[in-house]
């Protein structure tokens, strides 16, 4: 009778060494992943094992993956499956090579959906929480309500563009009458 670890073996001997890094990556086999990546085939295509390792949160996978890949790929698949997921680490690796402003802003209304409170924060600056808001009001009404402190930065962060805009048109008006 055949084991499973048989069955394993013999499915892993009738992969390629792509499909074999995409499942490196899954697992978080930081070795297999590294030895993987000098295979040109696998090379290749390592952005799918990017988006594999930031979704399973093996952040170690991610930071080999992501000088050989294309963070921004497929709308910053690999940003918003990390924000998705609640994977700070990967998150913190991904932002500076990713555009988290991409697809409406998406990685940050997947924090704000599923509760992510850290990774909402660290996205806020860097996206367009406008975008993000007005999505997650008419697609998840009860996490638009839930999540009023993301509303009541906005509102501040406008209140406080109005004051510098009446300020700036305060001091011209006084230039002009001078």
């Amino acid at each position: 009778m055949e084991t499973s670890a048989d069955t394993i073996f013999e499915k892993r001997a009738s992969l390629n060494n792509y499909q074999l890094l995409v499942a490196a990556a899954s697992e978080g086999n930081t070795q297999e992943v590294q030895r993987l990546l000098t295979d040109t085939e696998a090379h290749q295509n390592s952005s799918e094992a990017l988006c594999v390792a930031a979704r399973e949160g093996h952040h170690e996978c991610v930071k080999l993956l992501i000088p050989v890949s294309e963070p921004r790929r497929l709308d910053n698949q690999a940003l918003c499956y990390a924000a998705a997921r609640g994977h700070l680490k990967c998150v913190q690796l991904l932002l500076p090579v990713s555009n988290p402003k991409g697809n409406a802003s998406l990685a940050l209304q997947y924090a704000v959906e599923f509760g992510h409170v850290q990774i909402a924060k660290l996205l806020y600056p860097v996206s367009k929480p406008t975008s993000a808001l007005r999505n997650l009001k008419y697609n998840f009404p009860h996490e638009y309500k839930m999540w009023g402190w993301l509303q009541e930065k906005i509102k501040g962060e406008q209140l406080a563009a109005r004051l510098v805009r009446k300020l700036k048109d305060r001091g011209t008006s006084k230039q002009r009458k001078m």
